[in-house]
């Protein structure tokens, strides 16, 4: 069975965004690894970024609370400016996010390529009635 997965994002053309390994990686070679929550925070705006603007509250609420962490207004506009140095320091030079004052973030979504891979299932069945292991492959490739 084929299914898409999601493997990252490909931002403004040139750095690649890989979520769940929390790095990014530019076309130039050079690699940055994202702490866990800078890491949350983009992948939560690039979630959202056909939304429009994503508010402040929502951010904190999803990005920090919900991971057990205390979130102010004051620390996501300093993870937002250091998450900003890094991108621009791997080559993303016009501005990915925009701040709409007293309210929140704006992601420019059509500088975001989604990109998935195709995955398998891999079944295993194993059958121990008559003490002999079996197994079963079902490969979708």
């Amino acid at each position: 069975m084929h299914m898409n997965k999601l493997y990252g994002y490909l931002i403004d053309s040139s750095v690649l965004y890989l979520p769940f390994q929390q790095q990014l990686i530019s076309h130039k070679g050079s690699s940055c690894q994202l702490r866990n929550t800078m890491g949350e925070l983009l992948f939560y705006l690039i979630q959202h970024a056909g939304k429009g603007v994503v508010t402040d509250d929502e951010i904190i609420l999803n990005v920090w609370e919900k991971n057990e962490l205390s979130g102010t207004y004051n620390r996501l506009w300093q993870v937002m400016q250091n998450l900003n140095k890094k991108l621009n320091k791997l080559g993303i030079k016009s501005e990915l996010f925009m701040r709409v004052r007293g309210k929140g973030y704006y992601l420019i979504n059509d500088k975001i390529t989604p990109l998935y891979t195709r995955s398998t299932t891999i079944d295993r069945v194993i059958n121990l009635t008559d003490g002999k292991k079996q197994f079963s492959y079902r490969n979708g490739i």
